[in-house]
Parts: structure tokens; sequence; C-alpha cells
């Protein structure tokens, strides 16, 4: 973690670590950042000389949770942690993330942070600086939270601001990485690092694969990419993705292969997003690795390459007809990344905060049901009013944006019996 990181480079003393996963500023709670319950406890083993404050993300990325609330939780932060005794107030200024709801509101939260800070006489730590848009993939583990790599890096950044604040040199360098812009009609590139199939299981974890098709028979949890060459015009071009997951039978000449277990998975298969069946496919026949390989516009499966399109304008997805649930009130650490799940109230567990779901509560309305509440990812459920059935939708399944457009007060018809463990949903 980078707090430890940043304690032990620095020879410091851990007085007490109050963080709280998916908490926000705001709230009545006790996990709420201004609760007498956490700030309470801040000067247990003593009055620190330090307090971080990295609080905002699950504020900002709320539909409960407004501008106004947040900045008066943040005031009655700071306060609460003076009243305590002297110390020196470290606030956190959010950095880039590719997560949409916390997006919306990170500028104004940041501004927010900056105005706090400034009154209270609070340092600030600039993440926004440096994780930006170019590079936080780099950083990321997924659309918000930080890799190992982005602990790093943010130790190193609470560590200069805080010798800087103090009038200590800092004697160290942040190098930050940024993602390289692709040329003009490139989808993606990466660089292919082994095409010893037989070592596949030892160099999982650091190798990029590509090689002959046939070598590649059992590596089922991993992104592959298949390669073929089309016999009438010599161009090499995509003939199928598989995501990981998917056990197939490779019918190509090559097989690009990303193990899920690979330390930068995420970033790597992240990089290929836009290459597509038919993408063109260039590289060096020769094989010599490391050897790069680079994924253009155009239809390789035809005998002419056509003018690479302008992309067209982005349009807001639509819901259309209807959302299909595969389980019933099961199937959260089973089922969750194949299918949308429905849960009946007296069979939701309150004692978990699913996280990484998108969750619509439904309300009987009539012969239909009602929506009462959409809780995004990241945040906690509110399971103080029940209803007749919470649908959940995890983060990475496209079924979400059903979520995005659904609507409190939008009307649902469920159509087949819920309880067979399949349904369909249709929003009206």
């Amino acid at each position: 973690t980078w707090w430890a990181q940043l304690i032990n480079n620095n020879k410091m003393v851990l007085g007490v670590n109050n963080s709280w996963s998916g908490s926000a500023a705001a709230g009545s709670g006790s996990s709420a950042g201004q609760s007498d319950a956490r700030i309470s406890t801040l000067d247990d083993n003593g009055m620190p000389d330090i307090v971080i404050i990295f609080l905002g993300t699950n504020d900002s990325g709320s539909q409960y949770i407004n501008a106004e609330q947040y900045e008066n939780a943040l005031r009655t932060i700071v306060d609460k942690i003076n009243a305590l005794g002297e110390t020196e107030i470290f606030i956190t200024v959010m950095g880039h993330a590719t997560n949409t709801a916390y997006m919306t509101n990170r500028d104004e939260y940041n501004a927010i942070i900056r105005k706090v800070a400034a009154e209270k006489g609070c340092a600030l730590v600039p993440l926004d600086e440096y994780i930006v848009e170019d590079n936080c993939k780099i950083y990321l583990e997924d659309s918000l939270h930080y890799n190992a790599k982005g602990a790093t890096l943010l130790a190193k950044i609470y560590e200069k601001t805080i010798k800087e604040h103090f009038g200590i040199p800092f004697e160290g360098e942040i190098e930050v990485e940024h993602q390289e812009k692709l040329p003009e009609g490139v989808l993606g590139k990466i660089t292919a690092t082994s095409n010893d199939s037989n070592g596949f299981w030892t160099g999982y974890t650091t190798n990029v694969y590509f090689a002959k098709s046939d070598s590649f028979t059992s590596p089922q949890f991993s992104y592959r990419c298949e390669i073929t060459k089309n016999a009438t015009n010599g161009k090499y071009y995509v003939t199928a993705i598989h995501a990981s997951g998917d056990s197939v039978k490779y019918n190509s000449d090559y097989v690009l292969v990303i193990s899920s277990s690979h330390e930068q998975f995420k970033l790597l298969s992240g990089s290929l997003e836009n290459v597509v069946v038919g993408s063109i496919v260039e590289f060096d026949d020769s094989l010599s690795f490391p050897t790069e390989i680079l994924f253009k516009v155009g239809d390789g499966a035809s005998n002419v390459t056509p003018e690479p399109e302008p992309e067209p304008e982005p349009e807001t997805p639509k819901v259309e007809g209807q959302l299909h649930v595969g389980a019933y009130n099961e199937g959260v650490w089973t089922k969750y990344n194949d299918t949308v799940i429905i849960y009946s109230d007296d069979a939701m567990d309150r004692n978990s905060t699913f996280a990484n779901f998108y969750v619509i509560k439904l309300a009987k309305d009539g012969e239909n049901y009602k929506i009462t509440e959409l809780k995004p990812v990241d945040v906690n459920i509110d399971f103080e009013e029940s209803c007749d059935y919470y649908v959940l939708i995890y983060r990475d399944l496209a079924d979400k944006t059903y979520f995005e457009n659904a609507q409190i007060g939008g009307i649902v018809v469920i159509n087949g019996d819920p309880t067979s463990g399949s349904c369909n949903l249709e929003f009206k």
C-alpha cells in the first residue's frame, strides 16, 4: 500500500490507519469520514504530527451526496481533527480515472478541496498533477483503484509533498509514465516478448506470447487474439478475439496470448480494446523477440483495404429490448461475471456492501415494479428501506447500460418467474 511504503521509506511511525473501504466523507453512519466514530480514534496512540485525508472518491461518484454536502463534511473533518490537538493536515486532491460516475464530478470536488484547504490552512497533495488522462490506466487496477505501480507512485508524491511542506529536501525523483499516443489509423500496439509456448506456465505473469496457434491449446484464462494471413492480398488480419475464460479451438495462423494472471494484464489488454475482427495486423515475419505488433483500421479479410472511415460522434447508449436475468438469490460469487442476478429482499446479504455491483431496487407498483433506488459501483447500498427485488449487475458486464439509463421512478416489467432463475426485465 502507498501508506506502508511512505512510512517505511521515511522511518515514520504509524499512529492510526483509520481508512475504511467504500466510505464517503459525508453521511450520518459510523463509516462516514466526518463521524466521531472515526475521527475520535486518531489520537489513540498520541496526537500525530501528520494527518493525511484522502476522501472524496466515493462522494463524487455517489448519486446521494452532492457537492455542498461534501464541502460541509470536509470542513467538519478538518475542524474535528484540529479540535483533537495540534497537527499538520494534508488533504489529497484526487487524480484522473476512467470511472464515469467519479469523473463527472471530480473537477468540482477537487475545487472544493483546494478551497477548504486554503481557508483552513491545510497542505495539498496534488495527485491530479501526476495521475492524468493519458497515464491513469498505467496506474489503475480497474477503472478507479490504484495498482502496485500506482501505490509506489503515490508514496513518492506524498513524500515529496510532506518534505517540501516542512522544508526538508526531497532527494528522490518522481518519474511519471505516459501512454504513447497511437498514430492515426492505429487501433492498438503491443510488444510480444516470447513465442516459447512450452514455457508458458513458467513465464505467463510477465510475458506476452505470440506464436503459431497450434502451440496454444491450454491457456483458457487469457486474452487471445487469432491472426490469419489473407492468401489473396497477403495481409494479416484478426479472425477471432477470445476473452479470458472462453474455451476455444484455434483456427488461425497465429495467436496472441496475454494471461489474465499477467502482472499488467488490464493495461495490456486495455491497449487492444479497439481492435476488432477484421483489423489489419502488421508484424515482422521473422519473429525475432521482442517484436512489435500493430493493429490497424481496415478489413484485412477483404482483398481491398478500405480507407479508414471517420469515427462517428459517440451516442448515448439507449435501453432497447429486455435485460435477461440468469440467477435468483444466488450467484454473487460464482455467476457475477456471466449474468445479471436478482435477489428477493429477504435473501439479500445485508452485511455486504456489494461495492462491485450496480444495484437497481424494485418495489411492487400495481401489476409491475417501480425503481426506488440506483446504486453505482463503489458505493454502499442503503438497506434502510426495503423493496421487493434487488437487481445486481457486475461492474464489467455490458448490461450496465441498463443501469446508466434507468431512472428512479421508472417502471420495470418482469417477464417470467424470477424464482426460476431465468426471467427478463423490460424497462419502461
